[in-house]
C-alpha cells in the first residue's frame, strides 16, 4: 500500500521531467539569442518555429528528412552487420586482435571529409556517396568497440564453460555476447547519431541529397531561421532514434543492472520478479533457438571447414615464443598491406589514386621540414586543447547526471537532442561570436568530443552493481568519495570507449573547422591541395592524418593502461587463476 503513491509519483516524474528538460533548454536557447549572442545571427526560437511550420507542409522538406534517414539508417544497418561479426572474432582471437589492430587504427582516424572529394568523384553527389562515408566512419570504431565489450568477458567464466565441454562458438554466444552487449549498447546509441551528423555532412560538403543539402542553401542565402529549423527537426530526429535504441537496449539489456533498477522498481517486488523471470525465459528461449540454427548451420561442410580455420586458436609454442608472434604479426600485417599498395599503384595513371611513391616523396617534401610546423602545430595543439576540454566535460558531467536519477530524466531528451546536431552546425554561431580564431576552432573540437564522453560516463556510472552503492550506504560513505572511488573507477572502462569515438569526432571537426577562414593547419592544406588538383599532395595530407590518429591513439592507450592498470591487473590474475 504504500509503495502505489511512491510508483505512482515516479511515473509522472518520468513524463513531466523530460518535458521540463526540453523546456529549460529552448529558454536557454532563447536568452542566448536575445541577450548575449543578440549580435551573432542565431535567430530566437519563435522565429525559428515560424520558419519550422512553413517548411512543415512542403513536399521537398519530407522528401529530404527521408532521404537523409534513409541514409543514415542503411549506412547504420551495414556498419554493425560488417562490425559485429569482426569485433566479435577480433575480441575472441588475439591473433586476429594482432593482425587487425594497427590496420584499423591508421583507418580510424581518417575523417570522412578528407576523402570526400575523392568519394565525390567516384559516386557522384548520390545517396549512395551518404552511405559509403557512414559505414567509411563507423566500420572501425564499432569494431573497436565490440572488441573491447568482447576482450572485457570474465576469464573466469569462460573457463566454466570450457569446463563444462562448450565450444567456441557457444562460449561466444552465451558468455561472450552476454558480456560485450552493454558496451556493444553503447556504442550502437552513439553510433547511430553519429551516422545522422555523418549523412548531414554529405550533404552539407559532398551535396548528396538530403537535409545537409538543403541547411547548406538556406545558409549560403542568409535565411538563418530556415537553417535553424533544419537544425530543430535534426534534434527531434536524433532524439526519436535515441528514444528507439534505448527501448531495444532495455528489451535486450533486461537483465543488466542499469536496466533493472530503472525499469524494475516501478513495479511491486512480486512483479518485478515474476516478469524478470518470464523475460529470462524467453531470453533462454531466444538463445537456445539461435544455439540450434548456429549448429545447423555449422554442420554444413564447407562452413565447417571455414569455421575450424577461422577459429580462435592460441598457436602451440612456449609463452616468449608466442609473444614474438604476436608482435611479428601486428607489425607485418600492415607492412605487407603496405607493399601490396605499393605494388598495384606503382603504374597507376589515375590523378585521383597517384603511386604510393609518389605520394611518400610529396609528403617528405610537404611535411617533414620546419616551415610544416607553422601548419601542423596550430592543428595539434586546437586537438589536444579540445579534446581534453571535452573529455574532462563530459566526464564531469556524466558522473553528476548519472548518479541522480530525476536529474537523467530530465537532461537525457535535451542530450539527445543536441547530440544529433552536427558540431559543424554550431561553426557559423561561433564564427560571428568568437571569429576566425583558434579559440573558435578548440570550442568546435570540444563540443565535437564532449557528447561521445558524457554519454559513455552516464551508462557507465548507471550500469554499476547497486549492491556495491548499497554497501557504500550501509557504511555512510559521503556521495562524494563514493562516486570518485566506486562509481566512476567502475565507469572508467566505459568512458575510455566512448572517448575514442570522442578522438574521432574530433579529428573530424578539426579538419573541417579549418576548411574556413584560415590558410594555416592541416584541413587547410588539404583542401587547398584538392582546389589546385594535387592530389599526391592531398594523400600526403591524409597520410599524415593518419600518422596522428597512431601518434594519438599510442598516446590514448598509455593513459589508459595508467588509469586502468587496477582494471587490467586484476583481469589478468583472474585469467592466471
Amino acid at each position: 500500500m504504500i509503495r502505489e503513491p511512491r510508483n505512482i509519483t515516479r511515473r509522472i516524474a518520468s513524463a513531466v521531467l523530460p518535458i521540463a528538460g526540453i523546456l529549460i533548454a529552448f529558454v536557454a536557447w532563447q536568452w542566448l539569442a536575445t541577450g548575449p549572442l543578440q549580435r551573432s545571427g542565431l535567430p530566437r526560437v519563435p522565429a525559428t518555429f515560424d520558419a519550422l511550420g512553413g517548411i512543415l507542409g512542403q513536399s521537398a522538406f519530407w522528401s529530404s528528412v527521408g532521404g537523409t534517414l534513409l541514409q543514415a539508417l542503411v549506412g547504420f544497418a551495414l556498419s554493425v552487420a560488417i562490425a559485429l561479426p569482426i569485433g566479435l572474432y577480433v575480441g575472441t582471437s588475439l591473433l586476429a586482435y594482432h593482425a587487425t589492430k594497427l590496420v584499423i587504427e591508421i583507418l580510424k582516424p581518417i575523417p570522412a571529409i578528407v576523402i570526400l572529394p575523392l568519394a565525390v568523384l567516384q559516386l557522384g553527389t548520390t545517396g549512395a556517396l551518404s552511405i559509403f562515408l557512414v559505414m567509411f566512419s563507423l566500420i572501425p570504431l564499432l569494431i573497436i568497440t565490440v572488441a573491447a565489450g568482447a576482450r572485457d568477458t570474465d576469464p573466469v567464466r569462460l573457463d566454466a564453460a570450457r569446463s563444462y565441454g562448450l565450444g567456441s562458438i557457444a562460449r561466444t554466444w552465451r558468455i561472450v555476447v552476454p558480456s560485450a552487449l552493454p558496451f556493444v549498447a553503447t556504442g550502437l546509441r552513439v553510433s547511430a547519431a553519429f551516422a545522422l551528423i555523418i549523412a548531414v555532412l554529405a550533404g552539407l560538403y559532398g551535396g548528396a541529397p538530403g537535409m545537409g543539402h538543403d541547411l547548406d542553401v538556406y545558409r549560403q542565402a542568409g535565411v538563418l531561421e530556415t537553417s535553424f529549423a533544419y537544425v530543430v527537426v535534426l534534434g527531434v530526429l536524433g532524439l526519436a532514434l535515441n528514444i528507439l535504441l534505448t527501448a531495444g537496449e532495455r528489451k535486450v539489456l533486461f537483465w543488466h543492472e542499469s536496466v533493472r533498477k530503472n525499469v524494475g522498481r516501478n513495479d511491486g517486488a512480486a512483479g518485478d520478479t515474476s516478469r524478470f523471470s518470464a523475460e529470462r525465459r524467453r531470453l533462454w528461449a531466444v538463445q537456445d533457438s539461435a544455439g540450434r540454427f548456429v549448429h545447423r548451420v555449422t554442420a554444413v561442410p564447407v562452413v565447417r571447414v571455414v569455421g575450424r580455420a577461422l577459429r580462435p586458436r592460441r598457436i602451440p609454442v612456449s609463452e616468449p615464443a608466442w609473444r614474438w608472434t604476436l608482435r611479428g604479426v601486428l607489425i607485418l600485417v600492415p607492412v605487407a598491406l603496405l607493399a601490396v599498395w605499393w605494388v598495384e599503384s606503382a603504374s597507376s595513371e589515375n590523378p585521383f589514386f597517384p603511386p604510393l611513391s609518389d605520394t611518400v616523396s610529396r609528403f617528405g617534401a610537404i611535411w617533414l621540414n620546419p616551415a610544416a610546423f607553422d601548419n601542423a602545430f596550430p592543428s595539434l595543439r586546437n586537438l589536444v586543447v579540445g579534446f581534453a576540454l571535452g573529455s574532462a566535460a563530459g566526464v564531469l558531467a556524466g558522473a553528476v547526471i548519472g548518479q541522480v536519477r530525476w536529474l537523467f530524466t530530465m537532461l537525457n531528451p535535451p542530450i539527445s537532442f543536441f547530440r544529433a546536431i552536427p558540431s559543424i552546425a554550431y561553426l557559423p554561431i561561433l564564427i560571428a561570436v568568437i571569429g576566425f580564431t583558434a579559440p573558435m576552432r578548440i570550442t568546435a573540437i570540444t563540443l565535437a568530443s564532449f557528447f561521445p564522453v558524457l554519454i559513455a560516463a552516464i551508462d557507465g556510472v548507471r550500469s554499476i552493481d547497486e549492491t556495491v552503492v548499497d554497501v557504500t550506504r550501509s557504511y555512510r560513505i559521503p556521495r562524494l568519495i563514493t562516486l570518485f572511488s566506486v562509481r566512476l573507477p567502475a565507469a572508467t572502462p566505459r568512458i575510455f570507449a566512448g572517448a575514442e569515438i570522442g578522438l574521432v569526432a574530433a579529428l573530424i571537426v578539426m579538419v573541417a573547422s579549418e576548411l574556413i577562414g584560415t590558410s594555416q593547419g592541416i584541413g587547410a592544406q588539404v583542401l587547398l591541395a584538392q582546389q589546385t588538383f594535387q592530389f599526391s599532395d592531398m594523400w600526403a595530407g591524409i597520410v599524415l592524418l593518419a600518422a596522428i590518429g597512431i601518434l594519438s591513439n599510442l598516446v590514448f592507450r598509455f593513459v589508459r593502461g595508467r588509469i586502468l592498470a587496477w582494471y587490467d591487473g586484476a583481469r589478468a590474475a583472474s585469467k592466471a587463476q
